[in-house]
């Protein structure tokens, strides 16, 4: 089982990640524990170099190998390609081979926040109940990976602009107008960055009433109804 290699790549059919086993030698249900955990930490392992080692626990069940060496292979794509090559765990590798001891196991990578936030996503995520196969959830988080592979800014953008959508929609629900400051915020989003958004993307903030003035319609300062929500005022 030590010569196990698998390969975790987009499938031409889906679009999606999917691991297969080199050979043929596992499973369906063997691969499936193994490519939820490679979901998780696919956009640091991807984004990492050459030769990091990564342990996956789904098959300690049945005694195969839980240490593999990682390899990217066509970087250049959307979705780039893993390929995983079983070793021995890391001290025994150390003592066969005399080299000096291998890397921690999946270090972060400094300054990648968004790898680090999809890989957070990823962990918080990861209880979500699945009937089987993919889940709703893994295809968005498929989703983002490859956003941010094409487009860091685009990926950042839509992040901001899905916290306006929330805020707009709860300061809403909480009787302000729609002039409330995070409509407003949308519109200014739109006029310098409307290009690095998929068209339509703020319609919903665009085209609700505004004050004439321009201003909100409450003569208070209104709420930020996120803020207040998380507790951070």
């Amino acid at each position: 089982m030590t010569s196990l290699t698998l390969r975790y790549g987009e499938d031409p059919m889906t679009g999606l990640p999917h691991l297969e086993s080199q050979g043929g030698s596992l499973s369906a249900v063997d691969l499936e524990p193994l490519e939820r955990e490679l979901d998780q930490q696919f956009e640091r392992l991807a984004s990492g170099p050459d030769g990091q080692l990564v342990a996956l626990d789904g098959l300690a069940s049945s005694e195969g190998p839980q240490h593999f060496r990682v390899t990217v292979v066509e970087r250049q794509k959307r979705c780039p390609t893993l390929v995983l090559e079983a070793v021995p765990p890391p001290a025994q590798e150390t003592a066969r081979t005399g080299d000096d001891p291998v890397r921690e196991l999946s270090p972060p990578l400094p300054g990648r926040w968004q790898g680090q936030f999809l890989a957070e996503v990823a962990d918080l995520l990861a209880s979500a109940p699945r009937n089987g196969g993919r889940s709703p959830i893994d295809f968005v988080l498929t989703d983002l990976r490859a956003l941010l592979r094409k487009d860091p800014q685009a990926f950042a953008l839509l992040l901001f602009a899905g916290y306006l959508h929330v805020g707009d929609a709860l300061s809403l629900q909480h009787g302000e107008s729609g002039a409330n400051r995070y409509a407003q915020a949308a519109q200014a989003l739109a006029g310098f960055a409307a290009d690095s958004l998929p068209p339509g993307a703020l319609d919903p903030l665009l085209t609700q009433p505004t004050a004439d003035t321009g201003e909100p319609a409450r003569t208070e300062e209104p709420t930020g109804w996120l803020r207040r929500f998380f507790s951070f005022c």
